[in-house]
């Protein structure tokens, strides 16, 4: 899986044009960029490529916790 993560969006409040304007720009060449205190955001050709990309992500994140313990 090829993770291409963006740089963070800073907190903007939601359903704003800002937000959405910001995440945007932020995508510009990855697929995937973090919202702060929103989540994420992963765009790719099919909704289970985005979902691979998405789990991906969220396991590595599970690793990286686990290490601190």
């Amino acid at each position: 899986v090829n993770i291409n993560i963006g740089p963070n969006v800073p907190y903007i409040t939601a359903r704003t044009d800002e937000l959405g304007d910001e995440t945007y720009k932020k995508l510009k060449g990855h697929n995937i960029v973090v919202l702060k205190r929103h989540g994420i955001v992963c765009i790719e050709q099919s909704f289970e490529k985005a979902m691979e990309i998405i789990e991906t992500l969220e396991y590595y994140c599970e690793i990286a916790l686990l290490s601190f313990v």
